[in-house]
């Protein structure tokens, strides 16, 4: 990684060399993952200079100190304060605000990316005002690798595709086209997002290139309360997109929950337990986002 100092270390008369790229990177609670993705971040195999704003989303744990000794020998790495709002949305935009590169590059804390991730994902702006990367969902997991990574822009809910926030860069001023992610979205920020930049009229695409190995949530109670916040928000983006064709299919709803109800009894097998919570922490958190939002979209 190449240094490009501080933000506002400079003098007014020499402001040192301005990034091309900014990787904002939110987190909360982040160790001791957070060392994994600094580390592969540093490494970046990319010409031209870039930063990385990490965002702390409100970390109870060591992060903010581990990432303040971080900073010591790594001068392209800023920290930024992002507790005052609630969620990555928030984080994200309070780190895309501190950058200062005419690219944004989003990525986790808890995934790992590729050495010529950067290169990948932001050569391909050249095609696509919005690209997203691949996911290699193996690495750290503990799996075989399988053939090739899934794409992360994909269409679960029968609309526009989107690209994940895991994996994804723009260029600002595309960003700020739209104002960047909405607040009000805790999950599925990077879906709301990537459908307001494609119902304006920008172009999604995929680097194939650009991998990132993601970290999943181990357990059977963190899976489930993960899926119910990914399910809760669905139906707020059924709310604001119904009326531009988003959607929805009863009867797979129907048939979802009877696979989830005639499935319970197979609970005392572990290898459906994850399965299982995956799909039913998802149906109750739109449930429960479908009484919110006053639609159906359970």
């Amino acid at each position: 990684m190449e240094d490009t100092g501080h933000p506002g270390t400079g003098t007014s008369e020499d402001p040192g060399p301005q990034p091309a790229i900014s990787v904002v990177l939110p987190v909360r609670n982040g160790m001791p993952w957070i060392r994994d993705q600094l580390d592969a971040l540093s490494h970046q195999d990319v010409e031209g200079t870039w930063e990385v704003v990490v965002v702390d989303n409100g970390s109870t744990d060591d992060t903010v100190q581990f990432v303040e000794s971080w900073m010591v020998g790594h001068e392209s790495v800023q920290l930024v304060d992002g507790a005052a709002l609630p969620g990555a949305a928030a984080a994200r935009n309070a780190g895309a605000h501190a950058a200062t590169g005419a690219i944004l590059a989003f990525c986790d804390a808890d995934d790992v990316v590729e050495t010529d991730w950067l290169t990948a994902i932001a050569s391909a702006l050249d095609r696509f005002d919005v690209v997203s990367g691949v996911a290699d969902v193996w690495s750290l997991q503990g799996r075989e690798r399988g053939d090739r990574a899934p794409v992360t822009s994909i269409n679960p809910f029968e609309f526009l595709p989107h690209a994940g926030s895991r994996n994804l860069a723009m260029r600002r001023s595309t960003f700020d086209a739209v104002d960047g992610f909405d607040p009000t979205f805790l999950t599925h920020e990077d879906v709301d997002l990537s459908w307001r930049l494609q119902l304006r009229g920008f172009t999604l695409g995929t680097a194939d290139d650009a991998v990132v190995a993601v970290r999943y949530r181990e357990g059977f109670a963190a899976t489930f309360r993960q899926r119910f916040r990914y399910g809760r928000f669905a139906p707020a983006l059924y709310a604001r997109y119904r009326s531009a064709g988003m959607a929805w299919s009863p009867a797979e709803a129907v048939k979802s929950w009877a696979w989830i109800v005639c499935s319970a009894p197979l609970l005392v097998q572990e290898s459906r337990r994850l399965w299982w919570a995956q799909n039913a922490g998802l149906r109750l958190g739109r449930l429960v986002g479908s009484i919110d939002q006053r639609v159906l979209f359970f």
